[in-house]
């Protein structure tokens, strides 16, 4: 009897981890779509393995959000969203994909999200704990390439603090870096200067028709005309 308690306890455990993840991470999220401004710092490092404490890769980007406007930029990439006119710049391939009237259906996002969280098995989840304003989750993908990915979420301003991944060391999805560590630093909860949103420095539109800028001749430029914008159309061009 005293097996099968302690059974039925670790059951109840993983099960209030699984319920906690998703109350915690559609909070997260929600505050991230209903917030009007905000502007963070992105730090990317990886490490080739445990213990070690200088990276192999170190790399920061920028996050800004404005009412219905959005910046980042990391990797020699730059996002840009102003109201519904939409580019992105790969400066390492030297391409710009343009919208001149892209809709974003926040709500249609909002469920596209709870289907990626109702998609993680509650036995994948583990509670790692609270420290202060931070809560800890862990989840556990054995078969895949990353095999472990650790959320630390700050709950006072109810955003992503830290992500951390960690890789497979052998079988198939085998990889040379043991963990990836990427941190999220508010910096500004105040409305962000308009030239964060400048697509116009790239690109000058006329008649509708989108036309790189003096600077920029040795990009190529691609102007689409869907409205309904998919993200997965960026890596095809």
């Amino acid at each position: 009897m005293k097996i099968i308690g302690i059974l039925l306890c670790c059951l109840g455990v993983s099960c209030a981890s699984a319920q906690n993840f998703r109350k915690d991470f559609i909070e997260v999220y929600n505050n991230y779509k209903n917030r009007s401004y905000y502007t963070q710092e992105v730090t990317v490092a990886s490490y080739e393995n445990k213990g070690e404490k200088k990276p192999i890769h170190l790399e920061k980007g920028k996050i800004v959000k404005g009412k219905e406007k959005y910046y980042s930029k990391f990797a020699g990439q730059e996002t840009i969203l102003d109201g519904k006119q939409f580019l992105f710049i790969n400066h390492t391939e030297k391409r710009m994909t343009y919208y001149d009237e892209v809709n974003l259906d926040l709500n249609e996002l909002t469920q596209v999200y709870q289907q990626g969280l109702d998609s993680v098995g509650q036995d994948r989840i583990t509670y790692l704990g609270s420290t202060g304003i931070y809560k800890t989750y862990q989840i556990e993908s054995p078969k895949e390439m990353i095999k472990i990915t650790e959320i630390k979420l700050n709950m006072k301003n109810q955003m992503v603090e830290q992500v951390v991944y960690y890789y497979q060391p052998i079988g198939q999805y085998k990889s040379t870096i043991y963990k990836t560590v990427i941190d999220y630093h508010l910096l500004s909860e105040k409305e962000p200067p308009i030239d964060s949103f400048n697509w116009q420095k790239y690109i000058t539109v006329k008649n509708n028709v989108a036309v790189l800028n003096k600077q920029y001749k040795q990009f190529n430029l691609t102007q689409r005309e869907e409205r309904e914008f998919k993200w997965g159309q960026l890596s095809k061009q």
